[in-house]
């Protein structure tokens, strides 16, 4: 193999590992399906979501009650968690630990306020206010004593998102191991040719 061949396959390894999966210009289909969001769909609240919070002695919890839509479906769908049950799960974009919505019945209602009139709001069911961001998203709770607790109304990736690429991945494989042979044939073709080999 002269140096000039050499040459040759050392650019076309250089280029393709620049590439990479990072970016969208990837050639290769196994990037691009665990990359491209195309793949990824979210289960989110529901506009408007219809929001109303319950206090709860068994489990002692706020129940959080709210309408749920998917972004390719029409459906939508009535949820409840726990709030503190699932806070760290609901902070990192996970699903919460959904409860059945009629929990609620017969549990008292807390009343969720505009952030903007917070101050001005007495402390009832043994908070100082639960009150809500303008999008309707952010809720946050203060106890008497002054803590806080934040959080966003759930919003997470739909389990089929990761099953479908799992699925499609040996496909994927496939494809890239074809698009990688097509390209050492041809620089092979390349370097036979420019050798002298063929007049």
């Amino acid at each position: 193999m002269n140096s000039k061949f050499t040459s040759i396959l050392l650019i076309v390894a250089l280029g393709a590992s620049s590439v990479g999966c990072a970016t969208d210009t990837s050639p290769f289909f196994t990037c691009r399906l665990w990359e491209n969001a195309t793949f990824e769909s979210f289960y989110e609240p529901a506009s408007p979501a219809n929001l109303e919070v319950y206090r709860s002695l068994k489990p002692q919890d706020l129940l959080v009650t709210y309408d749920e839509s998917h972004e390719s479906r029409d459906k939508i769908r009535r949820r409840a968690f726990y709030l503190n049950a699932s806070l760290e799960r609901v902070n990192q974009g996970r699903k919460p630990h959904f409860v059945s919505p009629r929990k609620a019945v017969g549990l008292a209602t807390v009343a969720v306020i505009p952030e903007a009139e917070v101050q001005s709001v007495a402390t009832t069911n043994g908070f100082a206010s639960i009150s809500i961001s303008a999008d309707g998203q952010r809720l946050m709770v203060r106890d008497p004593d002054g803590e806080k607790v934040e959080f966003r109304l759930p919003t997470y990736p739909a389990a089929s998102g990761p099953a479908l690429r799992v699925a499609l991945t040996p496909l994927a494989v496939v494809g890239d191991t074809v698009l990688v042979a097509s390209v050492v044939g041809i620089v092979f073709a390349y370097a036979w040719v420019s050798t002298g080999y063929v007049h």
